[in-house]
């Protein structure tokens, strides 16, 4: 999507920004919809059925907009296939992407892990929390997206990573219980502790944190290349892959799940 940008809009240096919008506010409305409406009203088949039929809807869209667009030209298609990956051309903020995915999925999975007490069943804890992980991060990556609007000035890098370091201790304070009386209330056929809503509040600001931290290193990074961008992203997912095997196999089988957040918290 960013090199059919860079076809259309050549001086366009952050589409990744905004790509990365939409696609979390996608994720966010596929996780509240799945669970809450598609399943519940149509089953797992169907639901699966209807997935499958929007992905072709992409497919055909993608190639309406092929042939509505001019086409590549040669320059551009050299410019792409010289930008190949190269690990010796990994820089530091490369390595603060795969940090803060291998750390904010592995968080993921401990904070899954530490909250079903709280909110019920595993797949409700799930639900919860993704859909939290989720609306924070596109909260943050909407003010990434006006930053210059809401705040007058760009937010560097090193203070947004100064802000995690703060807010990534927060689910590990806030998850103890005596903090919070514990009382019970009804939605619809469900009961959830009133405490959920301090610990699943303890997520956001981290969340939102990274939701504006990632697109911006990868704008920066990427300048509006695809295949710069594609590199960087593809070290920050390969972050993501690892950490929750990390956190599930490793991490909280040695030293639980207290100790797990502060681990984790820590880079």
């Amino acid at each position: 999507m960013m090199a059919f940008v860079r076809e259309v809009d050549r001086a366009n240096t952050s589409s990744f920004g905004f790509l990365y919008l939409a696609n979390v506010m996608g994720a966010m409305f596929g996780a509240l919809a799945t669970p809450v409406i598609l399943v519940e009203l149509c089953g797992f088949h169907h639901t699966l059925w209807i997935g499958g039929a929007m992905n072709a809807v992409i497919a055909v869209l993608s190639l309406a907009l092929g042939t509505r667009y001019r086409q590549q030209t040669p320059e551009q298609s050299s410019e792409l296939s010289a930008q190949s990956l190269s690990l010796s051309k990994l820089t530091l903020t490369d390595a603060v992407l795969f940090i803060t995915g291998f750390t904010s999925l592995a968080m993921e999975v401990v904070w899954i892990r530490a909250f079903t007490p709280i909110l019920g069943t595993q797949i409700y804890a799930f639900a919860f929390i993704l859909l939290i992980y989720l609306a924070a991060t596109l909260v943050g990556s909407s003010l990434y997206r006006n930053r210059t609007l809401l705040f007058g000035r760009n937010w560097s890098a090193a203070e947004l990573i100064g802000l995690l370091a703060v807010f990534a201790f927060l689910p590990a304070v806030l998850n103890d219980p005596q903090m919070h009386p514990d009382s019970v209330f009804a939605v619809g056929t469900f009961e959830l502790s009133t405490r959920v809503f301090p610990l699943l509040a303890s997520l956001i600001p981290f969340c939102a944190a990274l939701g504006f931290l990632t697109p911006q290193l990868i704008d920066e990074r990427s300048k509006g290349s695809p295949c710069k961008a594609g590199n960087s992203y593809a070290v920050n997912i390969l972050g993501c892959i690892l950490g929750p095997l990390f956190a599930s196999y490793l991490l909280l089988p040695r030293v639980g799940v207290k100790l797990s957040m502060v681990v984790l918290a820590s880079p």
